[in-house]
């Protein structure tokens, strides 16, 4: 899965190389590992990152990428580094996500 070149999507890095390439400091990034909110693993008793989970992250301060745009783009990172998924599997995560479109729909039409 890992590559030794960091550039490469599936570079495994550790947190002081993400943080060497102003991914965030170490702290901030083991916050994110510990809410979910960053994949990682632990290979050696050493926590590692991948590239790509890291770039899935960013987001623009301000401006340029609209979030429909960043949300697709997003979607399209998450499918290409996915493993393959069997029917049911796909079937599950198409059921997620209708059933989260659902409660969003209905939440804001509470609102409304």
């Amino acid at each position: 899965m890992g590559t030794n070149d960091p550039n490469h999507a599936d570079a495994l890095l550790t947190l002081r190389e993400a943080s060497e390439l102003n991914y965030g400091a170490p702290s901030t990034l083991r916050a994110y590992i510990a809410s979910g909110k960053l994949p990682a693993v632990k290979i050696g008793g050493r926590i590692r990152i991948r590239r790509a989970d890291l770039e899935a992250l960013t987001v623009p301060a301000r401006g340029g990428v609209s979030t429909e745009e960043a949300i697709a783009s997003a979607a399209r990172a998450l499918v290409a580094t996915a493993p393959p998924l069997s029917a049911e599997q796909l079937d599950t995560i198409a059921a997620a996500f209708a059933d989260a479109v659902d409660r969003e729909l209905h939440r804001g039409a509470a609102i409304a």
